[in-house]
């Protein structure tokens, strides 16, 4: 094999690992969040099912604005996105760009 083969395998090899790490990551953001829905009170339970009801309500009736949800939808990622990128640029900044992606992964799903 050539150096460069086996550069390139190597390179794969690195990438697949990150793919997995940064997969499992969300899959445990993702079972927290359904824990974390188990756990809470009575009343925030309550909460969460009357927005779901509204949520789900207003596309049946048609009553979604979709100019602003793409607004403020557009301002959220770009705002997570630019965070991400300047913490990306350093190598400290690399657990911090964990963190996020974990606590996003959560609040979806909450």
């Amino acid at each position: 094999m050539k150096k460069s083969e086996i550069k390139r395998k190597y390179s794969r090899i690195r990438q697949r690992r990150l793919y997995m790490t940064l997969f499992i990551l969300v899959i445990i953001a993702m079972v927290a969040g359904i824990l974390f829905l188990a756990v809470i009170s009575k009343g925030n339970k309550e909460l969460v099912k009357g927005s779901l009801d509204f949520f789900f309500s207003s596309i049946r009736d048609n009553k979604l604005e979709y100019v602003s949800g793409l607004i403020n939808s557009l301002g959220n990622n770009v705002g997570i996105n630019m965070v991400i990128w300047i913490f990306g640029i350093s190598i400290i900044g690399v657990p911090l760009v964990l963190l996020i992606l974990l606590f996003k992964s959560f609040t979806n799903l909450t």
